[in-house]
């Protein structure tokens, strides 16, 4: 499944000053609301986001090679190839980059949250129906 980021700047969950610097900078600067902290704050979790997704995808490749040698080691050990401690090694650096995902993910996490505090809650995943 794929989800899209859908940012509804009308939407009533928007703070009262970025729902101000999103519809019209001239009037939050008329206000005095400053919209600079919430840009920066929105490029850099949206910046760290990319990034993080990238990483993701990465270990996540990383991940199926790992898983690949353990199948490999385990069929070789059942032939008698290798001895058994190939075989748990291999299983450990399996284990070792499921966690180092479930981290990545973790982090993903956490800073979709910042993001969509600093949105003021006011946005949605949308669920693409094509997957």
């Amino acid at each position: 499944m794929r989800a899209s980021i859908a940012l509804s700047m009308t939407g009533p969950r928007l703070l009262p000053s970025i729902r101000t610097c999103a519809t019209s900078p001239v009037t939050a600067t008329r206000t005095g609301v400053s919209c600079a902290p919430y840009l920066r704050d929105v490029a850099q979790n949206g910046s760290a986001l990319k990034d993080l997704s990238e990483r993701t995808a990465m270990q996540q490749k990383k991940l199926q090679d790992v898983r690949f040698v353990f199948d490999s080691a385990s069929a070789r050990y059942g032939r008698g190839l290798v001895d058994r401690l190939q075989v748990e090694e291999a299983r450990e650096s399996a284990i070792q980059e499921q966690l180092a995902l479930l981290e990545l993910t973790g982090q993903s996490l956490q800073t979709s949250i910042a993001l969509t505090k600093t949105l003021g809650g006011g946005y949605q995943a949308a669920v693409d129906a094509q997957s």
